[in-house]
């Protein structure tokens, strides 16, 4: 201690001061000194002298030590005080410590007062550095906290149990609460369950990184989603602490949305790129609108994009191309309407036109503008909103296809993200609809040029070379084995005498209408063309059977003979059909052209609608007309009658389904096989009503067997593609199970491989809601069609029926049981039963029962029976059949 020690000596008697000077002066210790022994001359000194040490007797006369401590810490905290005394009561002693005294020393124990007064002025140090130390801290917490409160980004601070230990006022602000709020509180006590998860998952990670982590968060910010790039990092503990994590973030939500800006703008730009390449190199317009909303969705990240065009003299548009994320969006759209039919995706889309309710689509069409809405959620513009928001649409730009002043078609965007469209963004989208306009009316040029060429400019049909033309090319891929190939030739009977009549306009609405009404029957599947002035051909890739049916069905023909109206006056067309076939009736489309003609000459002659080349078929015609009447009839009266065949469990040869199938009778006793009348009833659209009668029937059979007392296991009905593609299928189906009462027996369905894989995609909608009914669904025939199998396991099916094709043959070839095999290992992949049909033979079902099949039907197990003979065998529980030797 090398500086001058002041110290201050409240002594009463001057002797002891002097010693107390001595002993001081011997330890070498450089001091000055005063001695005070009044109360008034102690404050004094301590206000002029600043002593640095205070030596204090305990008991003076007029003055106690006690106050004289007491004085210094009210005036001097910071100055040591030690008690020097000849008697200090231990008692004394302690309270003088507790009191604030440094220290005591014995004026007979002289030796410790220098050590004393030492330690005293070391401690009395310490302190006064450790009081620097910790106001230095406070100064530098307290410049931390103003430096990290404008940090213009969130500053945040946890412990190692994720509670909040500091929070910078940009955290304050944005969670909206005050310090006192935050800190203490763990992170899903301020935030959002999957916000709270997302940040505590970045924390942990944080703690694990010795270089700490950078990551993009999303966070809330006065109803906003603003985006941090918060840069995460562990802080050591302290004191055997466990580490915490601070985090420092920067708002970039600015320059997040300027790089999706620009990258949205790169995609359009590649979209518009794309389209350009597909002006360049396609010459079909629907080749074209495919194309544009591929583009669209491969290269502009689209959501769903659709195009429609207008059809003329209708409120709407008719979809002609989509792709992306439909999911039916679509054909929801299309059956919401009153006046659309249910053919959507090709039904319209409505465009009211001057109603408050327009859909924007049918906005953009009217006004010929773009129109957008970057929320759909809280748009009321935006139709089907429910629809729209269930798949993800949250945005839709629609751009008018505007083709010389004229809104031809709409093309319509969707996005996943609200306000995605800018100023920018739609100038490109303009840009493209109008490449799209642009390649619409060079391709409708081209288009009418090649009509010219190619086609009747009357009618609108194809002209002869044209029709000649088509007619080879179906030749050329039709198989002569099937007979699929029936050509039509119609002729318009006294046409000139109404040219000569009622004028040549007249005569050219007739042959118009006419013309329509052909297509209207015989759809776009085959050929038609107008031949000659008032003769039409038409080949259709039908058998003449199917072609027999068409042309009794009794929609078909009056529907070509519905009037023309020409100045209020109904001018009705006759006319008489020559038919021949191939390759029955001509191998070339010049023969077969020819005998069609000379088919249609024998029906003028005879003055019959229609008459075939070949002269059995006209026999089958008025086979087929009585047939067809008397069936009509029969399916009004329910003249039907249902047979039962069993189906067992091949183990223990237990009764555990039925399959109903259906019989006709005549009324002149004629028993016609179904192979017969169930075509028909799919041909005339009968198949629906009779349908849900087999349903009816069955359930009333299931009622009598129950109140019989008997079990009664599934019944299995068949489902034709008619009912299928009926779009009130599923209603019938429930509304007839539904109309059973106490419901007796369950009703499963039988379908065939060929019908549902025609329409995977609605069937599988169909039958599933059916499944969830209760229903159980079997594929029958399996084996015989072209199933994918991809498709196959999307299709929500129970059961398997292999076709009594691959079990007739499966004892003896190696090849049939190879399939079987195959079939077994494909349905308990699937997780399905196996049904075997048509098993006749003992050897037969132990050969099914030895690779795995689970149920048989056939023969060998009972014929089809009535419902009387099915409730006894019923009754016995198992069927009798032959011993298996």
């Amino acid at each position: 201690m090398d500086s001058l020690v002041k110290v201050l000596m409240v002594e009463a008697v001057a002797f002891d001061a002097d010693m107390l000077k001595r002993i001081i002066k011997r330890s070498g210790l450089m001091f000055a000194a005063e001695r005070v022994d009044t109360l008034q001359a102690f404050e004094a000194a301590l206000a002029r002298f600043e002593p640095d040490i205070v030596l204090s007797d305990f008991a003076m006369p007029g003055f106690d030590g006690m106050q004289a401590l007491q004085t210094l810490r009210r005036l001097r905290p910071e100055t040591p005080f030690v008690f020097v005394s000849r008697t200090v009561g231990e008692e004394r002693a302690v309270e003088a410590l507790r009191e604030g005294a440094a220290d005591y020393v014995l004026k007979d124990n002289a030796s410790r007062l220098v050590p004393a007064i030492r330690r005293a002025l070391d401690e009395a140090e310490e302190r006064r550095r450790q009081r620097r130390l910790k106001a230095d801290l406070e100064q530098s917490e307290a410049r931390f906290r103003v430096l990290l409160d404008h940090i213009p980004g969130p500053v945040v601070m946890k412990d190692a149990e994720g509670r909040y230990t500091y929070a910078n006022r940009e955290v304050q602000r944005i969670v909206g609460k005050g310090l006192d709020e935050i800190v203490g509180h763990k992170t899903a006590e301020i935030f959002r369950q999957e916000r709270a998860a997302e940040y505590l998952h970045n924390d942990r990670a944080a703690l694990s990184s010795e270089a700490g982590i950078e990551v993009t968060e999303r966070v809330e910010v006065d109803g906003e989603s603003r985006v941090f790039l918060s840069r995460r990092f562990a802080l050591p503990g302290g004191a055997g602490e466990p580490p915490t994590v601070a985090a420092v973030s920067v708002d970039v939500t600015e320059r997040v949305r300027q790089e999706e800006r620009i990258a949205r703008l790169q995609r359009m730009r590649a979209v518009l790129s794309g389209i350009n390449t597909t002006i360049v190199r396609v010459r079909d317009r629907d080749e074209l609108f495919r194309e544009a909303c591929r583009v669209a969705i491969d290269a502009g990240g689209f959501h769903m994009a659709w195009i429609g065009l207008a059809e003329p003299g209708h409120h709407k548009v008719r979809p002609v191309a989509w792709d992306g994320f439909v999911q039916g969006y679509l054909d929801v759209v299309g059956r919401s309407l009153a006046d659309v039919p249910q053919t959507a995706p090709t039904a319209g889309v409505e465009l009211a036109h001057v109603t408050e309710d327009e859909g924007l689509a049918g906005r953009a069409l009217r006004t010929r503008q773009v129109i957008v809405s970057n929320d759909i959620a809280n748009d009321p513009e935006v139709k089907f909103k429910h629809e729209a928001l269930s798949r993800g649409y949250r945005g839709l730009v629609a751009l008018p296809l505007v083709v010389q002043g004229e809104a031809v078609g709409v093309m319509t965007l969707y996005t996943t993200q609200t306000g995605l469209f800018d100023r920018r963004e739609l100038a490109l989208l303009k840009r493209l609809t109008g490449a799209v306009s642009f390649a619409i009316d060079n391709l409708d040029k081209s288009e009418r040029l090649a009509f010219a060429a190619h086609y009747d400019p009357l009618t609108a049909v194809a002209n002869r070379p044209l029709f000649f033309d088509r007619l080879k090319q179906m030749l050329r891929v039709a198989d002569p084995w099937d007979a699929s190939l029936t050509l039509m030739v119609f002729d318009l009977q006294r046409f000139h005498e109404l040219n000569d009549s009622l004028g040549r306009e007249t005569g050219d609405r007739v042959l118009r209408n006419f013309a329509n009404r052909l297509r209207e029957v015989f759809g776009e599947s085959g050929a038609l063309g107008r031949t000659s002035g008032d003769r039409f051909g038409v080949a259709v890739p039908a058998n003449l059977s199917a072609v027999l049916a068409l042309l009794t069905e009794p929609q078909a023909v009056p529907s070509l003979a519905e009037p023309t109206v020409v100045d209020g006056v109904p001018i009705v067309p006759a006319f008489r059909i020559g038919v021949a076939s191939f390759p029955a009736d001509g191998k070339t489309h010049e023969a077969l052209f020819h005998n069609a003609e000379a088919a249609l000459q024998r029906a003028k002659e005879r003055n019959e609608p229609w008459v075939f080349y070949a002269a059995e078929m006209n026999a089958d015609v008025a086979r087929r007309v009585s047939l067809d009447r008397e069936l009509r009839l029969a399916a009004q009266a329910r003249q039907f009658s249902l047979l039962y065949q069993p189906k067992v469990d091949l183990a223990s040869e237990a009764i555990v389904g039925m399959e109903a199938l259906i019989r006709w009778r005549t009324s002149d006793g004629e028993d016609v096989p179904p192979l017969t009348f169930v075509p028909m009833l799919d041909d005339t659209g009968l198949i629906v009503s009779v349908g849900r009668w087999v349903i009816e029937q069955a359930l009333r059979d299931a009622a009598a067997w129950a109140a019989a007392g008997v079990a009664v296991p599934p019944i299995a009905v068949n489902v034709s593609p008619v009912q299928l593609r009926h779009r009130d299928f599923v209603a019938t189906v429930l509304g007839a199970i539904g109309d059973a009462e106490g419901r007796p027996a369950k009703i499963d369905l039988e379908i065939t491989e060929s019908h549902v894989m025609g329409d995977a995609q609605a069937s599988v909608a169909k039958l599933r809601e059916l499944r969830a009914a209760g229903t159980k669904v079997l594929m029958d025939d399996f084996g015989t069609g072209v199933s994918s199998l991809s498709q196959l396991a999307r299709l929500p099916l129970d059961a398997l029926k292999i076709d009594r094709a691959f079990v007739r043959d499966l004892v003896d070839s190696a090849e049939q049981t190879a399939i079987v095999t195959a079939i077994l290992a494909l349905a308990r992949a699937l997780r399905l039963q196996v049904v075997a049909e048509g098993v006749e033979t003992p050897a037969q079902a132990r050969k099914l029962q030895s690779l795995g099949c689970d149920q048989a039907q056939g023969y060998l197990y009972g014929k089809p029976l009535s419902a009387d003979d099915m409730l006894g065998r019923l009754r016995a529980g198992r069927v009798a059949t032959p011993a298996r030797t």
